[in-house]
């Protein structure tokens, strides 16, 4: 029986700054699971990543990732939640983020693409616009990230209506 549930976040809150799991955190989340109590992971990051960290940390069944867009039973691999966005503002952000030559980033429930050589904390593939189309066709995509310094192109893109 279930004697409580625990909702945590990971950056700022249960990992170190350089994403590592002190054994006090360690042992305050076992503390929790000799008591019943159910620890979930919660983050903004892609679901592979919080997958990996709730691993390392607890056999808890469920992962709260990419801001809430998506709820996953990471035992049985079954979705329970999945916000995605529309294929046209995908493309339609993606197109301009290559124009205005900005790093972006598309996440489904498993997998992250991007459309620059940059390193994350998960394996990437490199896709194009046309790939992108093409994996629209399959998957649903929830949640998209812009990277740049140059502060114009960001504006240009936060201007858009979608």
């Amino acid at each position: 029986m279930i004697n409580g549930i625990v909702f945590c976040d990971l950056d700022g809150t249960l990992l170190t700054s350089n994403l590592k799991i002190t054994k006090q955190t360690q042992q305050t989340v076992k503390k929790l699971k000799d008591k019943n109590v159910e620890f979930v992971l919660t983050s903004g990051r892609c679901f592979k990543f919080v997958k990996n960290i709730s691993n390392q940390l607890t056999d808890s069944d469920f992962v709260i990732a990419s801001n809430g867009s998506l709820i996953k039973n990471q035992k049985t691999n079954e979705i329970l939640f999945l916000k995605s966005l529309p294929n046209k503002v995908v493309l339609k952000i993606f197109k301009l983020a290559n124009k205005l030559k900005c790093d972006a980033f598309v996440e489904s429930s498993d997998i992250t693409f991007k459309n620059c050589d940059f390193e994350t904390e998960v394996l990437s593939d490199i896709i194009n616009t046309k790939q992108l189309k093409q994996i629209l066709k399959t998957m649903p995509i929830i949640k998209f990230c812009i990277e740049s310094y140059n502060k114009q192109a960001l504006q240009t893109l936060s201007l858009i209506h979608i």
